[in-house]
């Protein structure tokens, strides 16, 4: 027992050499499991990797528990990585020996090194059987979902690669740096351009600092661009369609509008986009005010499932008639109609009349959304649909560039508006006194280009425009009510105005987040607010500055007044994530049609993401 305790002493103290020739002198013909291991580790340490993994094996052997042989087959299997490539299958080989003979939870790093080692040495039959069970454990989940796309992928097995992707698409929001890392170095080895794309825009939020994800970026960039550009101007499968959009292509040219040679227009199925194939910023598209419809030049309506635009007597804007004529019969072979009222929350949640005012409850200082929900309540649909439709698209337009004698603004529409995607932090529409332009390089592996619509939160878009932005930076915060010492803040939404003199210090890196503030009395009316986890000081920031704007600065010191922020931002969060709880439940006991409520719970998703991240950010903790 002596000599044993000495054995293991040296062991520990990494004397290798003293411990191996211990073992010679004073155990030569002793065969038991620890003496065994004790000699197998001195090989190791000198680096025997040979003499150490027959040890140990044969220790294994004369384990006395199943946990114990399998953690000694496990280091066989180390020993055996260590000679090099050669014995690679050996090692694999013996990891699989210890998860066959224990599968215990201590065992789930045998399984990640097990895993690792398979995809090394493109044993994706292995890696198939090792990784589902890793995406049960939250440390190596990650791990398992990037082996079994990988495996997936070199088995060619496309379907069950995107299904993969998909799953890994939801649970990004919880990958490590390496983890991301690898994932988009596995996308682009395999030239998944289009996934590479999504990944890049899923993971900016966390990384877009990092030095290597520049990097990946720019490859991202090299890819798309490196494309050759379609010979055909317009890319549709519909003869029809491609004649619609030429007209309209040649209406913007026959008033001196631009359209770069760089450019194609793309048009499938419904499905309408423009791409580009410019590797610098430059104008893409300049369409002149000749080519904007006036809404108020035109009498729309819905008739039997189509849109109708009769042009009125007097017109402001005539040269327009022509494109509007083109668009509705765009629109209308597109089955816009009907794509609208699947994708609009109004229409497609009508029929759960609790879950859509409990959205719009969200924004219930917002005009647009307001008359929405009032439109869907009465049952207006074809009123709904136009107001809607055609809101989601207009733009504002001063009254003086159509000499109008009235100040203020005209709507109206923008030619090819439809093909241009949303993406948040893309680059604006450019207005001028001639008409809108668009600049840019496309955003995509597929060389798309996209505009920046505007500054909504995911809310108000999914409300406006019928889709989640999941590439949004911010969100405002719904409306709430709480006390702070013997004032009541209330929280109106990112709508509300007041016509008052902003009470709010002058800071100009918070120009974007300081909200108006109106008081009466011990009341405080704050119009928005918003949580930002890619900016996480800047809330803290305005909060700060609203609470200093409100009290009686004599009275508090810088002690006091991070207290009373951080008891602001608590119930302000903690107001916020109990009304994304709430839509979510009303969803989960919605009677809609999976298609109708998957949006809904996206949006919840992705809402209740950006409020924990933020809390993160601050180690707050929200129950």
């Amino acid at each position: 027992m002596k000599d044993l305790a000495q054995l293991e002493l040296l062991i520990e103290k990494q004397k290798y050499q003293k411990a191996l020739t211990l073992a010679k002198k004073n155990f030569a013909n002793v065969r038991t499991c620890r003496v065994l291991e004790l000699t197998g580790m001195a090989h190791y340490g000198l680096k025997h990797y040979g003499l150490a993994a027959a040890k140990i094996e044969e220790a294994a052997r004369l384990a006395p528990t199943e946990k114990l042989k399998g953690e000694l087959y496990k280091n066989v299997a180390i020993c055996f990585a260590k000679m090099g490539e050669k014995y690679y299958c050996q090692a694999l080989a013996s990891f699989e020996k210890s998860l066959d003979t224990y599968s215990g939870f201590e065992s789930i790093d045998t399984r990640a090194m097990a895993t690792e080692l398979a995809l090394s040495i493109n044993e994706y039959e292995s890696v198939l059987l090792l990784a589902p069970k890793l995406v049960a454990y939250s440390n190596y989940a990650a791990l398992g979902l990037v082996s079994l796309a990988r495996a997936y992928l070199a088995r060619a097995e496309h379907a069950n690669f995107e299904k993969q992707m998909l799953i890994i698409e939801g649970q990004s929001s919880s990958f490590s740096e390496k983890e991301a890392r690898n994932l988009l170095f596995m996308l682009k080895e395999n030239s998944c351009h289009s996934w590479l794309s999504k990944m890049l825009n899923l993971f900016r939020h966390k990384f877009s600092h990092k030095e290597w994800f520049l990097h990946f970026q720019g490859d991202s960039a090299e890819l798309q661009l490196g494309s050759d550009a379609p010979e055909e101007f317009i890319v549709s499968d519909d003869l029809e369609v491609k004649k619609f959009i030429q007209g309209l292509v040649d209406e913007i040219r026959v008033y001196g509008g631009l359209i770069s040679p760089k450019l194609r227009i793309a048009a499938n199925k419904g499905n309408l986009s423009i791409k580009a194939y410019n590797l610098q910023p430059e104008v893409l598209i300049d369409i002149p005010l000749e080519c904007m419809p006036l809404l108020d030049d035109f009498e729309l309506k819905v008739e039997q499932g189509l849109l109708v635009a009769e042009p009125k007597t007097e017109l402001t804007n005539p040269s327009a008639v022509k494109t509007m004529s083109l668009m509705i019969a765009l629109y209308n072979k597109a089955c816009k109609v009907t794509q609208w009222k699947e994708e609009c929350p109004f229409f497609s949640l009508s029929q759960d009349t609790g879950l859509l005012i409990k959205l719009c409850d969200g924004k219930r200082f917002n005009a647009k959304v307001n008359i929405h929900k009032q439109l869907a309540l009465e049952g207006k649909w074809d009123e709904l649909f136009i107001t809607s439709f055609f809101g989601s698209r207009k733009f504002a337009y001063e009254s003086r560039l159509y000499k109008r004698k009235e100040e203020g603004h005209i709507s109206g529409l923008l030619s090819i508006i439809d093909f241009f995607n949303h993406k948040c932090g893309a680059s604006p529409y450019k207005l001028s006194d001639k008409g809108i332009s668009v600049s840019g390089v496309p955003s995509n592996a597929e060389a798309e280009v996209f505009v920046n619509y505007n500054q909504f939160d995911p809310l108000l878009t999914y409300l406006v425009y019928g889709f989640v932005d999941r590439d949004s930076d911010y969100l405002f915060s719904v409306p709430c009510r709480f006390t702070i010492g013997d004032l009541v803040f209330e929280i109106l939404g990112n709508t509300a105005t007041f016509n008052i003199k902003n009470l709010s210090h002058n800071g100009s890196h918070l120009s974007e987040f300081l909200p108006n503030i109106i008081t009466h009395g011990n009341s405080v009316g704050i119009d928005k607010l918003l949580i930002t986890p890619k900016h996480p000081e800047l809330l803290r920031e305005a909060i700060q500055t609203v609470l200093l704007s409100v009290m009686d600065k004599d009275k508090i010191n810088d002690a006091i007044l991070a207290d009373l922020v951080k008891s602001f931002e608590r119930q302000l969060l903690t107001q916020n994530i109990s009304y994304w709880r709430e839509v979510e439940a009303l969803a989960a006991e919605s009677a809609l049609e999976n298609s109708a409520i998957e949006s809904v719970n996206l949006l919840c998703k992705e809402s209740k993401s950006m409020i924990q991240r933020y809390a993160s950010k601050h180690s707050i903790t929200l129950f």
